[in-house]
């Protein structure tokens, strides 16, 4: 008879892989301008209004979201309405690329398997990963040595520009090898045969011209990602260990700092587990190797250059995924890349070319541990679909042996969204025929406003602040530098940011000091200058056209008082490796009064010469929670905001003062610290800083 996986078509497999990753469809406008928003933009920002990339607009993560916008403009509307269909059908097309690729590797059978267990994420940005790595292991090519090489070359160049911390994982996982691949090239008889040919020439070259022609864009990005991947040092960024431990996680453990260890040890202890996985499996590849197995065959370098491009490939992505952790998921940024390739890829080396070489038991336990992985982290549909997508009617089912839930032929518009040519946009030629949720209006409307007084006076305005970056879809303008601008929160980063919006000049609406001091405080003390109307900071020189007869309106009216919540004593505790950062310290210790903590200064200070505050409070029987710091003007007029507050803690506190719009734009007379409760606490030590600039 027929054997079994000699039943199963290629076609078959990939239908199935197709419906388990699924991305509903719905022709709406994603209400979450985040996620959604950064993979909007890009194609606009770079093809429509051609801005050059990584130069005058810089995506957040890449150029992956060029992919699904190639199908939204090119094969449907270019309109927000197409925006989901386009990331189904994406997923459509790496879910064929992959499941065909998983085919030829291990037949019919075991593919079907794979298929009815795994899916596709909706996280897309390890989309490359696998079916490079299926691609390169394939015996037959890997034969091929010149093909090969010319492969390998495209696929990391394209891995790189798709997202570039992969991009570069593929590149070192699979150097090791391309360099023994291309030696073996050299010394080859192929090679003597085909460098007669000028078809070589031809291929080679075909190869190299868009690396060549990209090498300043490739610049760039590398330039970028080194970059904001600095942000990872400690108060100068974003430390998974400044995270607490989540209240659901092993809440019968009494003793806290128990379960801040367990916490921490599984957030690297179970990425690190895949990584031993194939660690394991190389050391009993070289034993083999040394009693004798034959290990030059094609599939034996399969094997091999699979399991040590999979190890250098999970360490490399984990350099960021690891750090750059999201609160309360221990797996954060990690699931992703440890499926895959602990999941789909191990599995696929082991049943295609290890039944040789490793015993049975070994291959079937590890096989084992792969295909249990869907299991335990994909449970139901909604578990993979990160960042959501409004809506999934089937999001509640099982996303294994529950198909039929899977089904359905209809969703329900929720109440609360409005058909686009119905609704008080439909003058926006961005819009497309689906639906938009109603409480976005505003935000498009208010920014519509100021786009239309700056389009009067100017041809080439640039905007910044946004309140999610899916706005500047909508309103179809240039974005300054990047459309989310928080993610440059260490010094270097916003260094690049600050570069871009000096030369571009833009319009800037939402600041957030916390995130962005340094671009705030650019922002600030500079001419730019307030529009109480439009709610928007402009560059003096394209306010004094729309404006010509006013000055602009003063920020500190509107500025509220500032809660800086545990950052000052975050700070405080860093103040040995922060100290350095600081210029212009001036110490007032011994001029605060004792029974008011209060001091006036005999000349008045400079809030932009003076942006922070050091501060040791004596906590010895405290009872107060939180301190107070108010401050007066030498304005005549009255500040409601002229106040920060922060909590106590361990007393040790270091203020950044200048994140209150009141102190940064003033000259300051006095301070008072109180307490919340209205206890007196002694002030051990005050001085006063300014941060480097």
């Amino acid at each position: 008879g027929i054997p079994v996986k000699e039943l199963i078509c290629k076609t078959s497999v990939m239908i199935i892989f197709v419906y388990n990753s699924f991305s509903a469809a719905p022709l709406y406008a994603q209400p979450d301008q985040h996620h959604h928003g950064e993979q909007l933009i890009p194609w606009q920002q770079i093809i429509t209004l051609g801005q050059t990339a990584y130069k005058d607009y810089t995506p957040v993560s890449g150029l992956f979201p060029m992919v699904n916008g190639a199908i939204q403009h090119l094969l449907l509307n270019g309109t927000v309405s197409d925006y989901s269909p386009a990331i189904s059908l994406m997923m459509l097309l790496f879910c064929i690329i992959t499941s065909y690729l998983i085919y030829k590797h291990i037949g019919g059978l075991w593919s079907l398997a794979i298929s009815i267990l795994f899916c596709l994420p909706s996280y897309n940005r390890q989309y490359m990963v696998l079916p490079v790595l299926l691609l390169l292991t394939l015996p037959a090519l890997v034969k091929k040595k010149n093909l090969w090489l010319q492969l390998w070359i495209a696929c990391c160049f394209l891995a790189g520009l798709y997202y570039p911390l992969y991009g570069a994982a593929l590149l070192l996982g699979t150097f090791p090898f391309a360099i023994y691949q291309f030696f073996l090239f050299l010394k080859s008889d192929c090679f003597i045969m085909q460098r007669k040919k000028i078809s070589f020439y031809i291929s080679w070259l075909i190869i190299f011209l868009p690396i060549i022609i990209s090498a300043p864009l490739l610049f760039r990005m590398l330039n970028h990602t080194l970059t904001f991947s600095s942000q990872t040092i400690l108060a100068d960024g974003i430390s998974l260990f400044g995270q607490s431990v989540p209240a659901k996680f092993m809440p019968y453990l009494s003793v806290e700092k128990l379960r801040y260890v367990f916490y921490f040890s599984l957030r690297f202890l179970l990425p690190a587990f895949a990584v031993w996985c194939f660690v394991y499996l190389l050391f009993v590849l070289f034993s083999k190797m040394k009693t004798g197995v034959i290990y030059d065959s094609n599939d034996m370098k399969s094997l091999y250059l699979g399991i040590t491009s999979a190890i250098i490939t999970l360490c490399i992505s984990y350099t960021y995924t690891l750090v750059r952790a999201d609160i309360d998921v221990i797996l954060s940024r990690t699931a992703h890349i440890i499926i895959p390739i602990l999941g789909i890829f191990l599995p696929v080396l082991l049943l295609s070319y290890a039944k040789d070489i490793f015993d049975s038991k070994l291959i079937i336990t590890f096989v084992a541990v792969g295909f249990s992985l869907p299991l335990v982290l994909f449970t139901q549909v909604s578990n993979m679909k990160f960042p959501d997508m409004w809506i999934y009617p089937n999001a509640e089912a099982n996303l294994i042996m529950d198909d039929g839930s899977k089904l359905y032929t209809y969703y329900k518009v929720p109440d609360n969204f409005v058909k686009m040519d119905e609704s008080e946009l439909n003058f926006l030629n961005t819009l497309g025929n689906g639906f938009m949720v109603n409480d976005q209006f505003h935000y498009i409307l208010d920014y519509e406003t100021v786009i239309k007084k700056c389009n009067a006076v100017s041809d080439d305005t640039c905007y910044m602040g946004f309140d999610g970056q899916g706005f500047y879809y909508y309103n179809n303008v240039k974005v300054c530098a990047t459309g989310f601008i928080q993610a440059a929160k260490g010094y270097d980063a916003q260094q690049e940011i600050l570069t871009q919006a000096k030369e571009k000049r833009p319009v800037i609406f939402l600041m957030e000091p916390q995130s962005t001091y340094y671009i705030y405080y650019w922002m600030m003390t500079n001419d730019y200058i307030y529009g109480k109307e439009d709610q928007c900071f402009y560059p003096k020189e394209l306010f004094d056209k729309m404006y010509p007869d006013s000055t602009g309106d003063d920020y500190r009216i509107d500025c509220p008082a500032t809660d800086l919540g545990a950052v000052p004593s975050s700070f405080g505790k860093s103040i040995d490796t922060l100290s350095p950062l600081f210029i212009n310290k001036l110490s007032f210790t011994s001029k605060m009064k004792a029974t008011t903590n209060t001091l006036t200064f005999d000349t008045p200070i400079s809030g932009t010469d003076y942006d922070f505050i050091y501060l040791t409070l004596d906590t010895t029987n405290r009872t107060a929670q939180t301190i107070t710091v108010t401050f007066e003007t030498t304005d005549s007029s009255s500040f409601s905001g002229n106040s920060v507050q922060c909590e106590i803690r361990d007393g040790t506190l270091l203020l950044p003062m200048g994140m209150n719009a009141v102190w940064l734009l003033s000259d300051i007379s006095s301070i008072s610290i109180n307490t919340n409760d209205g206890s007196m606490i002694p002030i051990q030590e005050m001085e006063l800083q300014k941060i480097r600039q």
